[in-house]
Formats: structure tokens, C-alpha cells, sequence
């Protein structure tokens, strides 16, 4: 495995970590708001839905793209995952929304990385297929 693709898959690691870091920070903004609640699952109860299933979602496609060993692949699930995020991180923008923009980012980067570490199928070898 080149450094490249190390690199790229560590950026990923790190978007990962910082959407999971991002939702238990936003659980704890919902805990601190309005009167205490009695557990977790009252607490969650005033979370948009959508918000916290594409949260999940993207931090479990980024997981799941780190051992992937298709290239193509990986870097579809990581430009997939890096459109959620900015896109949720434009609607929280007022309370979790930048912490989403930089987990983002670090998804993008790590598609851009993944790019150049296995660029797929050389233009040659495309022209000559024709």
C-alpha cells in the first residue's frame, strides 16, 4: 500500500471521527436545551429525524469505504458521503453546521487523494478499447 493511499484512507479515518464527534457534540447540545431529560432516547426525541439517520449514514459509508479495495468505488462512497455532510452542514449551519462542513471537506480531500493514489483505467488503455 503507497503512502498516497495511506494518506487517503487516514483523511477518511479523520472524517469519520470528526461526524462521530459531531453528533455526540449535537446529543449534548439536545441535553443541555429545555428541561433535563430522563435518558438518551428522550433527549434524541427532539432531533429532526432525517438529521440524525444522515449522520449515521455518511459515518457508516465512510467506515465502510476504508477497507474497500476498488478505487472507483471508494472514492464514489466518499464524494457521496462528502455531498451529505456539506449539505446537512448548510441547513445546521447555525449549530452544527460548521463541524459538518469541515467533516465535508475531510471526505472530499480523501476522494481527491484516493483519485490520485488509483486513478483507475489509463486514457490510453480507454482509447485503445474503442
Amino acid at each position: 500500500m503507497n503512502l498516497t493511499l495511506q494518506f487517503g484512507r487516514a483523511l477518511a479515518i479523520a472524517a469519520a471521527a470528526a461526524v462521530a464527534a459531531t453528533f455526540a457534540g449535537y446529543v449534548i447540545l439536545l441535553e443541555q436545551q429545555g428541561p433535563q431529560p430522563e435518558s438518551l432516547a428522550t433527549a434524541l426525541q427532539g432531533a429532526p429525524t432525517w438529521l440524525l439517520a444522515g449522520l449515521a449514514a455518511t459515518m457508516v459509508a465512510i467506515v465502510g469505504s476504508v477497507p474497500l479495495r476498488s478505487g472507483r468505488v471508494r472514492r464514489t462512497v466518499l464524494l457521496g458521503a462528502a455531498t451529505l455532510l456539506v449539505a446537512i452542514g448548510i441547513l445546521a449551519m447555525f449549530s452544527i453546521g460548521l463541524a459538518l462542513l469541515v467533516a465535508g471537506l475531510l471526505a472530499g480531500l480523501a476522494a481527491c487523494v484516493e483519485d490520485r493514489a488509483d486513478p483507475g483505467v489509463p486514457v490510453s488503455a480507454r482509447r485503445r478499447a474503442r
